[in-house]
């Protein structure tokens, strides 16, 4: 069919336009007006005396009516004030119809039709497809939490960021407490949605002026005199030249209000790296003004050469190189479509332990799984089997890696030292099919830890899921579970990584779903450039395996799947860089359930990345007891060497100049180097991390970041930075106290009989008063109500009592230390390790039941050891006690725990005694415990928590 791509004009003159309508018909003359909820008649009044809502040919407005897709364009199409401009070929759409002109205007921008070419106008529209036509048509952003409905599962994938955004302005604000997302909406709910939306973009300041225009590489921020109330990329035209070039138009892909609603940033594409240093030139004009020129930043051509090697935990080390590499020379590809299954060539990568290491420690080069990014620019390498790094290596890149234009790396030499101390945290869960959930976290996991299972409701599935480690993830296979299209949450305690760094937060837990009902072809929702010869494709829905790509200018198409989001794939096309409009075509492509998409292609126009990176934050942190600088990037950057750091700082509250220092940069800290920038920070390559050590003052310094200080994977080198302000805030010292790792596997020791005490020890005599601070030991998902110093000659040891049933799991937790000060007042660098802890929520009696005449059961809420009807419980009838006589099931064995108990009276109960009121008490040699200790012996467990019940 034919879709004419329309420029709608702006919000706010349409807004305004469709005010000022002269009233044809009040909406008193609709009979049945008095019918409109009250929450809607404003809503209809309103848009039945602008025409835009009309009664039926009785005069009835039907507010409880559903309205049907073509009504709902109508409405828009009037409210918008559109022009039914282009052609629109649905198969029941013809030009005879009265909404024919409706679905012209809006679509495809605010309407689409179905895979088969038909526009379904007598289909119902439901609420969150009301959300979806109104956020296109008014161009409204923004996303809201929707967790605060019951019901926000039940949103469609598709739908979800547009019911978001509908509910951050005010557009739906749910029914109670419910969305109701499915629900066939109403002609006075759509009234009442409509007027919202015009209600929201009604004041918009016309009359506004741009001072002044911004630009960076990807990015255009224009400033304005006065505020605005929407950003629509229509209402902006840029132009970008580069060098001596031609000025040529530029099409913005997104417009973003700022939140002082002076500024818009306009998402435009990136400038192609030249081999050439090349000035920009961006022209901006908003809606008729005149445009506002920027020559805000350079483009060159990269360097060729490996950029670095950095461990991003303990299991994966990445190489940067400033070109993007031919596959070829550093994968040994397996020869199937997916490349998680590539390896390492051992000829392109050399890994020497310097430490002695011996298995696990040490590397198989030539079994190690190795994968490139979608820019070809980032060498991950992955151990294979148990293997992992820790300690020091050596790692040679060898000059046989070759850039894709087979032009080769200069050999490049790097020291690693990697001591993983970071904790995995759960990133979401993708789908390999409908029946493989894989849970996924920042890095690769070792062990599943605990895993158990519920549905919503809380109660147990028929059958459960079985859980284990495929490649670093949490697999949980579907196949037997009997729950389909329920939501299954998943409880995992302890899962931890290969450097045994437990999982945050712990325990931790995810929903996954066996789901069955999905009919629903996939669609390609998107295609973004983000290279010369790269791209990114967006699907409507999760995909069972990579999507086709027909080849491009002759050269294959790679496909990767992106690690955070399973709807977004990133293609690269083999060979020289792409320019101009060239077909990309998506041949085949299947969701999770089976279901196969229809081929859709597409013309894309490929021009380069010349953004430079933006530094969007910074903060002083003290790491392993060396205090840095952190600088955070908006996109992967590069230190450079030798850069310029000059500042002053406050000596005594006086401006005081200090000594230039220039940076130098190192995989690990180089001993009295003035000033140091290492990379990368927790594993993040947009970061960097200055050294402050040579900074001897605890104080405010102001320095200059030079420009280049950083350049990102293009070569774009950051901006100036004047008036940069950070504080040196400590001096760390070798006397700080470290744990003992000496005592148990951490310096911790849990206790063996009794789950609410475990013991820390220091490496040094520690300050009794920090020791003695419960609050500074915390110990995840329990609650520490006393620290005492037991020993402090040599060594310190602290017991730690947990608060009774605090916690809840058994598994690997994370205990973290921190302000424990040496007896010379140096404080420790905060510390955190996991150890396995086994719950102490004490067993209760859940219920006492007379059912016999002579008889008395008692339920627990778990198994317990060492119950007895004699020795562990009284009952009293009518306040005096009696003595039972004997136990009908003998004392729960010690092998044998159990979850009731049976009295048995000597003699039968009357019904006077029954009414007189039984209860059931501890007797003074209780000793009841649960099996939560491994052993039997009647003093170990949690002790049952129990002093009176009543029978009934």
């Amino acid at each position: 069919m034919s879709k004419t791509k329309k420029l709608f004009a702006s919000t706010a003159s349409v807004a305004l336009v469709a005010a000022a309508i002269v009233p044809a018909a009040s909406a008193a003359q609709l009979n049945d007006i008095e019918k409109v909820p009250g929450y809607a008649k404003e809503a209809v009044q309103y848009l039945a005396d602008n025409e835009i809502l009309k009664g039926d040919q009785n005069g009835n407005f039907n507010p409880a009516k559903t309205l049907s897709r073509a009504e709902a364009a109508q409405v828009i199409y009037l409210a918008r004030g559109l022009k039914a401009e282009g052609t629109e070929d649905f198969s029941d759409v013809s030009a005879k119809d009265w909404f024919y002109d409706a679905v012209v205007a809006t679509s495809p921008e605010i309407f689409t039709g179905d895979n088969n070419g038909k526009f379904n106008p007598k289909q119902d529209l439901t609420r969150e497809q009301a959300a979806k036509v109104l956020v296109d048509a008014y161009g409204f952003t923004g996303s809201a939490d929707l967790s605060n409905f019951a019901d926000a599962s039940k949103v469609s994938k598709w739908a979800t960021s547009y019911v978001a955004i509908a509910v951050e302005n005010g557009i739906i604000s749910g029914k109670g407490s419910l969305l109701a997302p499915q629900d066939k909406i109403s002609r006075a709910e759509f009234a009442t949605m409509v007027k919202r939306a015009i209600d929201k973009v009604e004041n918009v300041e016309e009359e506004v002026v741009v001072t002044s225009v911004d630009a960076t590489n990807g990015s255009v921020t224009v400033k304005f005199d006065k505020e605005l109330t929407v950003a629509n990329v229509a209402d902006f035209k840029l132009t970008q030249k580069i060098g001596q070039g031609e000025a040529k138009e530029v099409t913005a892909t997104k417009a973003e209000l700022s939140e002082d609603k002076k500024s818009v940033v306009l998402t435009v594409p990136a400038v192609e790296a030249t081999d050439v240093e090349q000035n920009v030139v961006t022209s901006v004009s908003y809606k008729d003004a005149e445009a506002v020129t920027a020559e805000a930043f350079k483009v060159a051509a990269n360097e060729i050469e490996v950029e670095s090697v950095t461990a991003i935990n303990g299991k994966q080390i990445v190489v940067t190189f400033s070109r993007a590499v031919k596959k070829d020379t550093v994968l040994n590809d397996q020869g199937t479509k997916d490349t998680s299954d590539d390896v390492l060539l051992a000829s392109a990568v050399a890994i020497t332990e310097l430490d002695g290491q011996a298995a696990p420690n040490a590397i198989t080069e030539a079994s190690a799984k190795a994968s490139l990014s979608a820019d070809g620019k980032t060498l991950t390498i992955t151990p294979q089997t148990t293997e992992y790094f820790k300690g020091r290596y050596t790692v040679v890149v060898s000059d046989t890696v070759k850039t894709t234009e087979n032009v080769a790396f200069p050999k490049a030499t790097f020291n690693l030292n990697v001591d993983d101390t970071t904790r995995p945290t759960l990133t979401g869960v993708t789908y390999k099919d409908y029946v493989t959930a894989q849970v996924e976290f920042s890095e690769p996991i070792s062990t599943t830890g605990t895993v158990s299972y519920k549905l919503a409701d809380g109660s147990s599935l028929a059958v459960d899921p079985t859980a284990t480690v495929v490649d670093g993830k949490l697999n949980l296979n579907l196949t037997a579970v009997t729950d389909v299209n329920k939501d299954i949450t998943v409880t995992i305690v302890g899962a931890t990584d290969y450097n045994g760094n437990v999982v945050a937060p712990n325990p931790v837990t995810v929903t996954v779903k066996k789901d069955t009902s999905d009919t629903t072809k996939p669609t390609v929702s998107a295609i973004t450039v983000t290279g010369s010869n790269s791209f990114d494709i967006k699907f409507s829905e999760a995909l069972i395996a990579n999507p086709t790509i027909a080849n491009i200018n002759g050269q294959a198409v790679t496909v990767v799947k992106d690690t955070t989001d399973s709807t977004l794939y990133h293609a690269t096309v083999a060979g020289a860089a792409l320019t101009g409009l060239q077909t990309v075509a998506v041949t085949a492509f299947t969701d999770l359930s089976n279901v196969t998409g229809t081929a859709y292609s597409k013309a894309v126009n490929f021009t380069a990345d010349s953004t430079a990176p933006v530094l969007v934050s910074s903060k002083v942190e003290l790491i392993d007891g060396v205090e840095y600088l952190v600088l955070n990037y908006d996109e992967n950057v590069t230190p450079t060497d030798a850069v310029a750091i000059d500042g002053t700082y406050l000596d005594n509250y006086v401006s005081t100049a200090m000594t230039t220092l220039t940076t130098e940069t190192a995989a690990v800290p180089v001993a009295n180097a003035p000033f140091s920038l290492y990379k990368p920070v927790d594993g993040k390559s947009k970061s960097v991390k200055l050294a402050l050590t040579a900074l001897t003052r605890s104080t405010e310094y102001t320095v200059t970041l030079d420009k280049g200080l950083v350049t990102d994977l293009y070569g774009n080198q950051s901006a100036e930075a004047t008036n940069f302000k950070f504080t040196r805030t400590s001096n760390a010292s070798v006397d700080a106290p470290k744990l003992d790792n000496t005592y148990g596997t951490n310096g911790i020791q849990v206790s063996a009989t009794d789950n609410n005490k475990l013991t820390v020890r220091f490496d040094k005599p520690v300050d009794g008063a920090t020791a003695v601070n419960a609050a500074n030991y915390v110990v995840e998902g329990a609650t520490v109500t006393s620290a005492v110093l037991t020993n402090n000659t040599g060594t310190a040891t602290v017991e730690l009592t947990l608060a009774k049933d605090s916690n809840t799991l058994t598994g690997a937790r994370a205990i973290t230390i921190s302000g424990i000060k040496s007896q010379t007042g140096n404080v420790m660098t905060t510390t955190t390790v996991s150890e396995a802890l086994v719950e102490n929520v004490r067993p209760t009696v859940a219920k006492a039941e007379l059912t016999a005449t002579n008889t008395i059961t008692l339920t627990f809420s778990e198994n317990v050891y060492n119950a007895s009807g004699t020795d562990d419980f009284d009952v009293y009838v009518g306040g005096v006690k009696v003595t039972p006589a004997d136990v009908s099931t003998a004392t729960t064995a010690a092998a044998t725990p159990s979850k009731t108990l049976v009295i048995t009276l000597t003699t039968p109960l009357t019904a006077e005694q029954v009414a007189s009121g039984i209860v059931v008490k501890p007797s003074s040699t209780i000793n009841v415990n649960d099996a939560s200790l491994a052993g039997v012996a009647e003093t170990t467990g949690n002790a049952l928590n129990f002093t009176s019940i009543t029978v009934q």
